[in-house]
């Protein structure tokens, strides 16, 4: 059965999502009353970007906490943690590209902000996703096993090993 409460950094990853959603439609960039979103022609697609990874970590946590649904543990070998961290980062890291980037004569408008603070609470709510389920141990491991979960049987030996023996070898001659 599944917590139904949200933890401190499952509820920042849905407040920054449900940010980057509903403000990717404001100004992104606005000029002399004229104005783009981050859906509009010459930001689409890649401005989108931002609501679409929160969208995606929304989506997630909020079928596995609250709706229930038995995910897998991994996707495409990725943790859930890993995918919300290179999400989130990614969702800074463009945000900020965006900060530096030649816009003309445009300049911010209020859709950028809020995305620019909806990034950066995507990427600090899935380190702190990271942190929240290690401590609990709740996340899978690097080794693709959960906490107290190890392989069933060990491994066998490489091929060109010599057998194991308790006897200590006898010398030649």
């Amino acid at each position: 059965m599944h917590q139904k409460r949200l933890t401190p950094a499952e509820i920042v990853i849905v407040a920054s999502g449900a940010v980057a959603v509903l403000f990717s439609f404001f100004a992104f960039y606005s000029f002399s009353g004229h104005s783009v979103s981050a859906w509009g022609t010459g930001l689409f697609p890649v401005a989108t970007l931002v609501p679409l990874f929160g969208l995606l970590m929304v989506a997630q946590i909020l079928a596995t906490r609250l709706g229930g649904a038995n995910l897998p543990d991994r996707l495409l070998d990725f943790t859930w943690e890993q995918l919300h961290f290179v999400l989130g980062v990614m969702a800074a890291l463009l945000m900020v590209c965006y900060l530096i980037v030649n816009k003309g004569p445009y300049g911010y408008g209020l859709g950028f902000f809020f995305l620019f603070v909806a990034g950066f609470g995507l990427a600090v709510g899935a380190f702190l996703l990271r942190r929240e389920r290690a401590a609990l141990g709740t996340a899978t491991n690097s080794t693709g096993f959960g906490p107290g979960q190890a392989p069933q049987s060990q491994p066998p030996p490489p091929p060109d090993a010599p057998p194991a023996s308790s006897a200590p070898p006898s010398p030649p001659g």
